[in-house]
Protein backbone atom coordinates (compact mmCIF):
# COMPACT_ATOMS: atom_id res chain seq x y z
CA UNK A 1 0.00 0.00 0.00
CA UNK A 2 2.62 2.74 0.79
CA UNK A 3 4.48 1.82 -2.78
CA UNK A 4 1.03 2.87 -4.32
CA UNK A 5 1.11 6.26 -2.48
CA UNK A 6 4.29 7.00 -3.47
CA UNK A 7 3.59 6.61 -6.90
CA UNK A 8 0.46 8.37 -6.56
CA UNK A 9 2.41 10.72 -5.04
CA UNK A 10 5.08 10.55 -7.89
CA UNK A 11 2.70 11.10 -10.44
CA UNK A 12 1.13 13.90 -8.97
CA UNK A 13 4.36 16.39 -9.03
CA UNK A 14 5.36 14.45 -12.39
CA UNK A 15 2.22 15.73 -14.43
CA UNK A 16 2.32 19.39 -13.95
CA UNK A 17 6.29 19.33 -14.13
CA UNK A 18 5.54 17.80 -17.33
CA UNK A 19 2.96 20.16 -18.09
CA UNK A 20 5.08 23.48 -17.72
CA UNK A 21 8.07 22.24 -19.37
CA UNK A 22 5.89 21.51 -22.48
CA UNK A 23 4.03 24.47 -22.21
CA UNK A 24 7.32 26.87 -22.06
CA UNK A 25 9.09 25.37 -25.08
CA UNK A 26 6.08 25.41 -27.16
CA UNK A 27 5.88 28.96 -26.41
CA UNK A 28 9.39 29.80 -27.17
CA UNK A 29 8.74 27.67 -30.31
CA UNK A 30 5.92 30.13 -31.23
CA UNK A 31 7.82 33.27 -30.58
CA UNK A 32 10.62 31.91 -32.50
CA UNK A 33 8.46 30.98 -35.57
CA UNK A 34 7.09 34.28 -35.51
CA UNK A 35 10.36 35.86 -35.58
CA UNK A 36 11.39 33.90 -38.76
CA UNK A 37 8.22 34.45 -40.52
CA UNK A 38 7.69 37.91 -39.83
CA UNK A 39 10.62 39.79 -39.04
CA UNK A 40 10.33 43.95 -39.03
CA UNK A 41 13.38 45.99 -37.82
CA UNK A 42 13.96 48.75 -35.85
CA UNK A 43 16.15 50.70 -33.51
CA UNK A 44 15.86 50.34 -29.79
CA UNK A 45 17.33 51.84 -26.85
CA UNK A 46 19.04 50.02 -23.80
CA UNK A 47 17.70 50.81 -20.70
CA UNK A 48 18.53 49.20 -17.92
CA UNK A 49 21.24 46.36 -17.15
CA UNK A 50 21.29 43.99 -14.54
CA UNK A 51 22.06 40.33 -13.10
CA UNK A 52 19.36 37.98 -13.79
CA UNK A 53 19.26 33.68 -13.21
CA UNK A 54 22.90 31.98 -12.58
CA UNK A 55 24.31 35.72 -12.30
CA UNK A 56 23.73 36.05 -15.76
CA UNK A 57 23.92 39.77 -17.38
CA UNK A 58 20.79 41.25 -18.87
CA UNK A 59 19.96 44.18 -20.60
CA UNK A 60 16.05 45.87 -20.60
CA UNK A 61 15.47 47.48 -23.76
CA UNK A 62 13.16 49.23 -25.29
CA UNK A 63 11.81 50.26 -28.68
CA UNK A 64 8.77 52.04 -30.63
CA UNK A 65 6.30 50.40 -32.94
CA UNK A 66 3.41 52.62 -34.15
CA UNK A 67 3.33 54.90 -31.29
CA UNK A 68 3.44 52.36 -28.66
CA UNK A 69 6.59 51.70 -26.67
CA UNK A 70 7.19 48.04 -26.01
CA UNK A 71 9.96 46.64 -24.15
CA UNK A 72 12.25 43.29 -23.83
CA UNK A 73 15.18 41.74 -21.65
CA UNK A 74 18.00 40.19 -23.83
CA UNK A 75 21.24 38.13 -21.93
CA UNK A 76 24.52 39.60 -23.28
CA UNK A 77 28.08 38.75 -22.40
CA UNK A 78 29.40 41.61 -20.24
CA UNK A 79 33.00 40.24 -20.36
CA UNK A 80 32.78 41.20 -24.07
CA UNK A 81 30.61 44.07 -24.51
CA UNK A 82 30.77 47.27 -23.34
CA UNK A 83 27.45 48.45 -22.99
CA UNK A 84 25.75 51.76 -21.52
CA UNK A 85 22.37 52.40 -20.56
CA UNK A 86 21.33 55.01 -23.56
CA UNK A 87 22.98 53.10 -25.83
CA UNK A 88 20.87 52.18 -29.45
CA UNK A 89 20.57 48.90 -30.26
CA UNK A 90 18.84 47.09 -33.02
CA UNK A 91 15.49 45.15 -32.48
CA UNK A 92 13.51 42.16 -34.48
CA UNK A 93 9.92 42.06 -33.86
CA UNK A 94 7.31 40.00 -35.31
CA UNK A 95 4.62 42.38 -37.20
CA UNK A 96 1.69 40.93 -35.97
CA UNK A 97 3.23 40.36 -32.36
CA UNK A 98 5.69 43.65 -31.02
CA UNK A 99 5.78 41.87 -27.89
CA UNK A 100 8.10 39.26 -29.68
CA UNK A 101 11.38 40.96 -29.93
CA UNK A 102 14.77 40.01 -29.78
CA UNK A 103 18.11 42.07 -30.04
CA UNK A 104 19.94 41.13 -32.92
CA UNK A 105 23.56 40.31 -32.39
CA UNK A 106 26.74 40.53 -34.31
CA UNK A 107 29.01 37.17 -35.81
CA UNK A 108 30.38 37.04 -32.37
CA UNK A 109 27.29 37.18 -30.81
CA UNK A 110 27.85 40.11 -29.34
CA UNK A 111 24.85 42.77 -28.97
CA UNK A 112 24.26 45.06 -32.55
CA UNK A 113 24.86 48.60 -31.13
CA UNK A 114 24.92 52.00 -33.26
CA UNK A 115 28.29 53.79 -32.41
CA UNK A 116 26.55 56.62 -31.63
CA UNK A 117 23.35 57.46 -30.44
CA UNK A 118 21.86 60.19 -33.47
CA UNK A 119 18.41 58.88 -33.09
CA UNK A 120 15.13 61.53 -31.81
CA UNK A 121 13.03 58.94 -30.36
CA UNK A 122 13.49 55.62 -32.10
CA UNK A 123 13.27 57.11 -35.97
CA UNK A 124 15.05 55.27 -38.71
CA UNK A 125 15.74 58.42 -40.06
Amino acid sequence: MTLRKEIIKLILILIPLVAFITYGLIGLNIRKKKLEKEPTYTYGIIIKKYVGAKARDYVKYEYEVNGQIYHGDENYMAHKELIKIGDTCEVVYAKSDPDISELIENEDGTIKLRKKNKLKRFKLN
